[in-house]
C-alpha cells in the first residue's frame, strides 16, 4: 500500500506542476498579447490625434492671417454697421470620442494635445460670440478688437499645433512630410 501513495503523490505532485505551469505560461501569453494590443491602441490613437490636428492648422495656415486681418478690420472700420461673417468652427469630431483615454498616451504627448484641443474649444465658443446679434450690434472699435483677438486665437492654434505634431511625430517615431 505504501507503494501505491508514493505513486498517487508523486502523481498529484506532478500533475499539479503540470496544471500550474500550464496556467502561467496562459496567463503570460494573454498578459504579452493584453500589452501588445494596448501599444496597438495608443499608437491608433496617436495617429488619428496627428492626422486631426493636422487636418485643422492646415485650415488656418493656409490663410494669410496678417493679410485677412488687416482687410477685416479695414472693412469694419470704414464700413459703417459692417460685421464680418465667420464660419463656426467644426471643431474636432475625433477628440470628444478619445478625450476620456488621453490618460494612456506617453507623457510627453498628453499635454501639447490637451493644449491643442483645449484652444480649439475656446475658439469654438468665440466664434459663437463672433456670430451673435450682440456682436453684430457693437461699435466698430470693438468689433475690430473682438476680430483682432480671433485671429491672435488662431495663430497660436497654429502654434500649439506645431507643438502637438512634433510631440505626436516623435513618439510614433516619424517624420512628417513637411518637416
Amino acid at each position: 500500500m505504501e507503494a501505491w501513495i508514493g505513486s498517487a503523490v508523486v502523481a498529484f505532485v506532478i500533475s499539479s506542476l503540470v496544471t500550474i505551469l500550464g496556467w502561467y505560461a496562459t496567463h503570460r501569453s494573454e498578459r504579452l498579447l493584453e500589452v501588445a494590443r494596448r501599444q496597438e491602441r495608443i499608437q491608433d490613437i496617436q495617429t488619428a490625434l496627428l492626422a486631426d490636428i493636422r487636418s485643422t492648422s492646415y485650415r488656418f495656415e493656409v490663410v494669410d492671417s496678417d493679410r485677412h486681418l488687416d482687410e477685416v478690420v479695414a472693412l469694419i472700420e470704414e464700413t459703417p454697421g459692417y460685421t464680418p461673417f465667420v464660419p463656426r468652427e467644426p471643431g474636432s469630431l475625433l477628440w470628444s470620442s478619445i478625450a476620456q483615454e488621453v490618460h494612456i498616451l506617453p507623457n510627453e504627448v498628453i499635454d501639447p494635445v490637451i493644449l491643442f484641443f483645449s484652444q480649439l474649444e475656446t475658439i469654438r465658443y468665440f466664434v459663437e460670440d463672433l456670430r451673435s446679434e450682440q456682436f453684430s450690434n457693437l461699435e466698430s472699435a470693438r468689433k475690430a478688437a473682438m476680430y483682432r483677438d480671433y485671429v491672435r486665437m488662431v495663430k497660436f492654434l497654429v502654434l500649439l499645433a506645431e507643438k502637438a505634431e512634433g510631440a505626436l511625430a516623435r513618439s510614433l517615431g516619424v517624420k512628417l512630410p513637411d518637416q
